[in-house]
């Protein structure tokens, strides 16, 4: 919320105003501004398209993870490809984005960060660091004024902490925000003048913030706007805005007969960067899947819990197939929180269509036709392991058609289709039942276990939870062969976690 009050989106300037030519000429005036932005920016799909076809040739992407996020996100790596600077600045060191970084600046995570938010309610928290930076890491406003000083603008960006940035953006809430000028929502002129003391002990407050002895023309509270029926208009009243009737475009075909909706799931948080470090919500949805409705699932044939090739005329995914009633006939959902970093091929950014609204600007994530065909698997297995072994990087691991990577507390799991890799260096034991086309490995450092694979018809059997928790303990001679099975003695089941 706070982005949009200090101008974070292309089509607005900072405090609520717009690309007017009286906005235009306010801010110029406030910052003595000779060379102020006279047109909105390109939002982000047509951002990317432009850096496409080398309209820009620099972009500086922070806190953001556009190669998973952004819809057809394979156009997306052809245009930090083609970008001559590409400038990442991040508090993750390795994202899908980070890959194409020509500079990677590291940024401050939330917890070590110093300043303020603003939520949905218009409620403005004073935001303490938790922790103390890491070594090379410095705040937000620290490497924008730098970045500002050393092409010349030392003078407008001399902060020396985020106290004065927040004074400054009080001043300019204020700035001819009144009748005589042009009246606007967004107003804490009162903290203007905070000092140093007081903004370190800021109590959570919602804007508008007035004077004593004012009165806000729209509303006789903060908790509250437009209650008194004013609004911040010419006339003081309301005004609908007739739009276009909305024609649907792209819709479900013979070649893409399913619609696909991509969205959230309980537990991640937008591409994973940061929640994927954490082995209990590693836990909850651990792999890329498309829930798909039991009707659609028996016409089209897609066995539950099966690979299956999602395709639109944008991309392709592999990811495993969800017969559920949650899900509406005729459509399918697919999560969009995965990356690279996790999945091989569960990405549903490759599929989107980039089709965005004629007014917001906003891509079409909820509604693009796809189909789902088989996905020929020869050969899959489950690959525990007690250090992290798959770096996409990796040639010997290259091979692999399918991939996911689910961390737990003691190991790390991996869902392939392809053959068993190389590992080497422990004692390992083996089960193999050519008839049934089973194959199981074990290695061994000592009493404790370093690796396991279960292969084909051993995969649907085995007890992941189980065999997670096994890497926490010992293990003698007799306990390592009943490994093998996958599956816990009598007594020793565990619970998947909730």
């Amino acid at each position: 919320m706070g982005g949009r009050e200090v101008g974070g989106l292309a089509n607005q300037l900072a405090a609520h105003m717009d690309f007017t030519p009286e906005d235009i000429a306010r801010v110029q005036q406030f910052w003595n501004a000779p060379k102020m932005a006279r047109l909105p920016g390109k939002t982000a799909v047509d951002m990317f398209r432009a850096i496409n076809g080398g309209e820009i040739k620099f972009v500086w992407i922070m806190g953001t993870n556009p190669l998973v996020s952004m819809p057809n996100s394979d156009k997306i790596i052809e245009a930090l490809q083609r970008c001559k600077t590409v400038v990442i600045y991040d508090c993750i060191k390795k994202t899908d984005t980070a890959a194409f970084a020509s500079i990677l600046l590291p940024a401050a995570p939330w917890s070590e960060k110093d300043g303020t938010v603003t939520n949905s309610e218009r409620r403005i928290s004073r935001q303490r660091a938790l922790f103390t930076p890491a070594k090379e890491v410095k705040p937000d406003w620290w490497i924008l004024s730098e970045v500002a000083r050393r092409l010349g603008y030392a003078k407008a960006f001399n902060y020396r902490s985020s106290v004065d940035i927040f004074r400054e953006h009080a001043a300019l809430s204020g700035f001819q925000n009144n009748i005589d000028g042009r009246l606007r929502d967004f107003n804490i002129t009162p903290l203007a003048n905070l000092t140093d003391a007081e903004y370190a002990a800021m109590e959570p407050f919602q804007w508008p913030l007035l004077m004593s002895d004012e009165e806000s023309l729209s509303s006789t509270s903060s908790a509250r706007l437009f209650s008194n029926g004013r609004f911040f208009t010419a006339n003081g009243k309301g005004n609908f805005i007739a739009t276009a009737v909305h024609t649907p475009v792209n819709l479900p075909n013979t070649r893409f007969p399913l619609l696909l909706n991509t969205g959230r799931v309980r537990d991640h948080w937008h591409t994973m960067t940061r929640n994927a470090l954490s082995p209990r919500l590693n836990q909850h949805t651990d792999e890329p899947f498309l829930a798909v409705h039991p009707e659609d699932a028996k016409r089209f044939q897609l066995p539950d819990q099966s690979l299956f090739k999602v395709s639109s005329k944008f991309g392709s995914a592999v990811v495993r197939v969800h017969a559920t009633n949650k899900q509406r006939v005729g459509e399918v959902f697919m999560p969009m929180h995965s990356s690279r970093q996790h999945s091989k091929t569960g990405l549903s950014g490759p599929l989107v269509n980039p089709v965005v609204d004629a007014i917001s600007k906003q891509p079409d994530l909820k509604f693009t036709p796809v189909s789902v065909t088989p996905y020929p698997v020869e050969h899959s297995g489950i690959l525990f392991c007690r250090e992290k072994a798959f770096i996409f990087e990796n040639a010997e691991f290259s091979g692999f058609q399918y991939l996911t990577e689910v961390r737990s507390k003691h190991c790390f799991r991996y869902e392939v289709v392809g053959e068993l890799p190389v590992i080497n260096g422990y004692q390992g034991i083996e089960y193999v039942d050519d008839g049934l086309g089973e194959y199981r490995k074990a290695w061994f450092a000592g009493c404790r276990l370093q690796a396991i694979w279960l292969s084909d018809q051993a995969n649907p059997h085995c007890d992941r939870q189980w065999l997670q928790s096994v890497f926490a303990t010992t293990i003698t001679t007799d306990e390592a062969l009943k490994l093998l099975a996958g599956i816990p003695p009598l007594g020793e089941d565990t619970v998947k976690l909730v």
